[in-house]
């Protein structure tokens, strides 16, 4: 998991289009710029996650999740 790449996407794009990459690489350039697009796509060792660790990231996501459910009523 890579908290870099994972942005929402439509339905549409993502179910039929195959994740219509083209515009995706695109739309992430303008949000993180090139120096990171070239890190994702780039060699870079994977990273394994202990249990603790992915429990910890699972509780630290449904937080910030809160937050912003939150911060929107």
């Amino acid at each position: 998991f890579e908290p870099l790449n994972a942005w929402k996407q439509c339905a549409p794009c993502n179910n039929h289009l195959s994740g219509n990459l083209i515009n995706y690489r695109i739309s992430l350039l303008q949000r993180i710029g090139e120096e990171k697009v070239a890190w994702l796509e780039g060699p870079h060792e994977a990273k394994r996650y202990t249990v603790d660790e992915l429990k910890a990231m699972t509780a630290e996501y449904r937080a910030k999740t809160r937050e912003l459910k939150r911060a929107a009523a």
